[in-house]
């Protein structure tokens, strides 16, 4: 492993969600499914943004890396399995969980999206346009990787203190993304072990990398205030 990907390694551990007390609340019990599927609602919404930068982000990068990506994004619609998994689209996966706890599809569709993962959202769509694409995938990859060991926590939680069974499809996009970005997080580390080679470059990921996992960590302390707390920032007077 180069000296770069150790440290990208230890930016993104330093900042991991795995480590947030929501996730600790999460697999401890200690969320409604109404609480959790508010979360689910903010995922939703920042991948809208995310299945549109991952293209811009392609435009930029060789045909190697295009194919890659590609894949992954098939895999996100259901049109590829992971491993020996079936295809199936993390959309419904997602729909799937709201519609276990009674959340109307609508509400998930057109649902608030807090202002710190629009912030996120935003961020991403600044360095996909305006910085080399692997300034992108190094952040991009560095908070969905982070997926893998987030949502061990949330099985975990919803297997031991919500009655579900390991495969329910209810559960499934939670078991999915343990099992497709860890795949996912492989093939970028691959891409930027070979595709990032200055100081300078290197330099530039790392920063934006930086940048995003804090983000994503404030993004989910905004989460956990309005979901968990129920507190909101206060308006001007």
């Amino acid at each position: 492993m180069s000296p770069f990907i150790e440290r990208w390694l230890a930016i993104r551990e330093k900042w991991h969600l795995k480590n947030h007390s929501f996730f600790a609340a999460w697999e401890d019990g200690k969320l409604t499914m109404e609480q959790m599927c508010l979360y689910v609602i903010q995922n939703y919404q920042i991948t809208r943004h995310f299945f549109r930068q991952i293209p811009a982000c392609m435009a930029k990068a060789p045909i190697e890396v295009r194919r890659v990506l590609a894949e992954n994004l098939a895999e996100e619609f259901g049109l590829l399995g992971v491993g020996d998994r079936k295809g199936v689209d993390h959309d419904d996966l997602q729909f799937a969980f709201c519609d276990v706890a009674g959340l109307p599809r609508e509400r998930m569709i057109h649902g608030e999206f807090y202002p710190h993962y629009q912030a996120l959202a935003y961020y991403f769509w600044n360095l996909v346009y305006n910085e080399p694409w692997q300034v992108f995938l190094a952040a991009g990859g560095a908070c969905e990787s982070q997926n893998v060991e987030m949502h061990r926590r949330s099985v975990k939680g919803l297997i031991r203190h919500h009655g579900f069974k390991p495969g329910d499809p209810a559960i499934g996009f939670f078991e999915e993304h343990v099992e497709a970005d860890t795949e996912h997080g492989r093939r970028a580390l691959e891409i930027l072990d070979e595709h990032v080679k200055s100081p300078e470059l290197q330099a530039e990921c790392l920063r934006a990398t930086e940048t995003a996992v804090q983000l994503f960590w404030y993004a989910l302390n905004e989460c956990e205030r309005y979901i968990v707390k129920g507190q909101r920032e206060p308006a001007p007077a």
